[in-house]
């Protein structure tokens, strides 16, 4: 049974997780990420890739009465492009709601 929740919970979060991308100037390649996250903490961030980009995942935590933090994932920095599917994860504090995770693309020349 508990099996069961924790499906339809990480079914029902990916289907309403963010999706958003930066794309660099004068590009058309934007791919959307897919987001999911399970109640221990663990979010997984996935797009598919051009070999021609290199990629760069932030997370936006919006702060009350303070200035918004954009944070880089260490994790997710510089990823060259393979023309597949790039599955990297995150680590949330239980209980917090998921952050926004904004994509970065430049081309390489």
């Amino acid at each position: 049974m508990k099996k069961g929740i924790l499906l339809l919970t990480v079914t029902a979060l990916a289907l309403v997780g963010c999706v958003s991308t930066l794309p660099k100037k004068g590009t058309t390649h934007s791919p959307a990420l897919r987001i999911a996250g399970n109640s221990e903490g663990r979010v997984t961030i996935e797009w598919d890739s051009d070999s021609s980009y290199y990629y760069t995942v932030y997370s936006y935590i919006e702060k009350k009465n303070q200035k918004n933090i954009l944070r880089k994932l260490p994790q997710a920095t510089s990823i060259r492009g393979t023309g597949k599917t790039i599955t990297i994860h995150d680590k949330i504090r239980y209980g917090t709601p998921i952050p926004q995770y904004r994509l970065r693309i430049k081309r390489i020349h």
